[in-house]
């Protein structure tokens, strides 16, 4: 019989805490929104909603190409997204924002009625859609992903929890825009 030294275990390290990362901030009067949203046709004003079935290029502008498939985002979709985005814009990019849709629909200035309630499920369907395609042509960057990755809503209290994909609006780089 040899004698060996007992086993031990490696003591364990504290994980390293990541860095996290925010929108930048910006005031409650104003949303924040990507220059290039604005400027693209990304959201329509139109009523009518055609449906992209391949990638699309919808915006071209300084380098940066914007494609898109699925169902055409429009005005409404544009206020959704925006008012997620603006509530989520204090809370670490990696992190699920749980909010009210009740609370939604005030920012949004609507009732809180049933139909309300289905006209933002249908705009965060929409939202959750097919895929954007971002491209820095001069820098060889793609980024695809879409505006919102997932959507839970709690029914015995109402609330809502999503990924309004921040890091889009950040890799966009949010400007302000007045409303």
């Amino acid at each position: 019989m040899t004698d060996q030294p007992p086993k031990t275990r490696k003591p364990k390290t504290p994980p390293t805490k990541q860095m996290e990362l925010f929108l930048e901030d910006w005031p409650d009067r104003v949303r924040g929104v990507p220059n290039v949203v604005l400027r693209s046709a990304l959201f329509s004003i139109s009523k009518k909603r055609d449906t992209y079935k391949k990638l699309t290029l919808i915006a071209s502008n300084d380098g940066l190409e914007i494609r898109r498939r699925g169902e055409q985002f429009n005005q409404d979709d544009l206020d959704v997204w925006q008012v997620l985005v603006h509530l989520a814009r204090k809370q670490p990019l990696n992190t699920y924002v749980r909010f009210t849709v009740n609370s939604v629909l005030t920012e949004l200035g609507l009732p809180h009625g049933g139909t309300q309630h289905n006209q933002l499920r249908e705009a965060i369907a929409r939202l959750m859609g097919g895929p954007i395609e971002i491209r820095w042509v001069n820098e060889g960057k793609v980024l695809m992903d879409t505006l919102i990755k997932k959507k839970l809503l709690r029914r015995e209290d109402r609330n809502l929890c999503a990924d309004p994909q921040r890091r889009i609006a950040q890799a966009l780089q949010v400007r302000l825009d007045a409303n």
